[in-house]
């Protein structure tokens, strides 16, 4: 008979109050950036947060030499930054009247500078605006949002150009990481008292892969109460009504036809993602979302909770012998298992047309091997109470193999990294020594 494992019994760690510190309004002085001046003073209004206006003038790209271009910007700088300052204080004093807030002008990279901006405020929040149709083209120009969430430690708010109040209803991105828990509380913050929330985690299609139908059955039941749990919690800890959903398909996909279907102001998410490993694909589900989606959207980045665990995985990058020449892979992985079963950890899945998700996260890690006939390698979890039900996930085509180990530590590891056509997928271990 099937046991289920209670993991993560405790309640989710609290993070501290975001909205209460100070908030960084971004403006490119045009219209679609008014409706996040709006959202910014009702969030300081309501939330008795101050409000800082800030303004970044792109730098003069053309193909002249080094010292032109230097001087081109020296003159943008101190000719143009003052008529700038001016055209953000008059679009404040217009969108926003009866306010009095410092408008900043600086030069440079416009995600780079929010990012920085925000870091030197101790900001708790970015309110960036959105353009009215395919609106992350319309942010600041190019891929500005997405470079401003990878960059930032601090939560982001993109506006879109309809909200005219703060958001009433949220659709939240779960997939139990620390930053989507945070973009979770965060969203009920945000919509506050009477406000309606749904925490909703999405099955990927390949779950289903694994014949063992009990399996299945095991994990969506462990699925439904790890988000029952976290409602719960969520309720009690603030006034907005939070309801769950378990979906099946791509996050990507999903999450916003399901925000469109609610007819909800806001989708929040907290990207993951795995720098430290040198990501083969460009942009995650966090991407997708904010280039489909037609509602604002709260992210809150993942660096903003796990800042002490970067620093560790950027250590264990560092060392040189984490690559694995192909002879080696089966009796290094061997040595990987001794060290690291039991443990609980991530699967992540990573491919070229859906990005980076989360598969299964908290179970057992029970073993990777290789078979060289087929070029695969089989990494399988199950149930820590030992019962009879487990998923083997089989990646084919494998590439390249990398043991991250844990520099605190010489007996376990970080992760493991299988490179294979199309993505990679990932093992990463929680911090707990469990």
């Amino acid at each position: 008979m099937v046991t289920l494992k209670q993991f993560g019994d405790t309640a989710y760690p609290l993070t501290k109050p975001p909205v209460a510190a100070p908030i960084l309004a971004a403006t490119d002085g045009t219209e679609q950036s008014e409706a996040a001046l709006r959202i910014a003073r009702l969030l300081a209004d309501r939330d008795h947060s101050p409000v800082r206006v800030l303004t970044v003038v792109e730098p003069v790209a053309n193909t002249a030499p080094a010292f032109e271009v230097a001087f081109a910007n020296t003159v943008l700088d101190e000719h143009v930054t003052e008529s700038v300052r001016e055209r953000a204080c008059l679009q404040v004093a217009r969108t926003v009247p009866g306010t009095c807030w410092d408008c900043d002008v600086t030069v440079g990279d416009p995600a780079e500078c929010i990012a920085q901006k925000a870091e030197q405020l101790e900001a708790g929040l970015i309110v960036v605006g959105l353009g009215r149709h395919r609106f992350i083209d319309r942010l600041l120009g190019g891929e500005t949002a997405l470079r401003l969430i990878r960059r930032s430690r601090v939560p982001v708010l993109a506006v879109a150009s309809e909200l005219e109040t703060l958001p009433q209803t949220a659709v939240v991105a779960i997939d139990f990481g620390q930053a989507s828990i945070a973009a979770a509380r965060l969203a009920v913050r945000l919509v506050g008292e009477g406000g309606r929330v749904f925490l909703v985690h999405v099955i990927p299609p390949n779950s289903a892969s694994n014949p063992d139908r009990s399996w299945t059955v095991l994990h969506e039941a462990r699925v439904i109460q790890r988000l029952g749990r976290l409602a719960k919690q969520l309720r009690d800890e603030g006034e907005a009504g939070v309801e769950t959903r378990v979906l099946r398909g791509t996050p990507a996909r999903r999450i916003p036809d399901f925000a469109r279907e609610m007819g909800v102001d806001m989708i929040a998410v907290g990207p993951h993602g795995h720098d430290f490993f040198a990501r083969l694909v460009a942009g995650d589900v966090s991407g997708r979302m904010m280039r489909t989606s037609s509602c604002s959207v709260l992210a809150f980045p993942r660096r903003a909770v796990d800042a002490e665990h970067d620093a560790i995985l950027a250590a264990a990058e560092a060392r040189r012998d984490a690559r694995i020449a192909a002879d080696e892979w089966p009796a290094r992985l061997a040595e990987f298992d001794s060290r690291n079963v039991g443990r609980r950890a991530r699967l992540e899945i990573d491919s070229l047309e859906f990005g980076a998700q989360s598969e299964l996260v908290g179970y057992a890690f029970y073993g990777a091997a290789y078979d060289p006939y087929d070029a695969a390698i089989s990494v399988m979890f199950g149930d820590a109470a030992g019962g009879d039900s487990h998923l083997t996930h089989s990646v084919r085509d494998v590439r390249a193999v990398d043991i991250l180990p844990d520099p605190s530590d010489p007996d376990l590891d970080l992760a493991l990294r299988v490179g294979h056509e199309g993505g990679q997928t990932l093992v990463v271990f929680d911090a707990q020594r469990t």
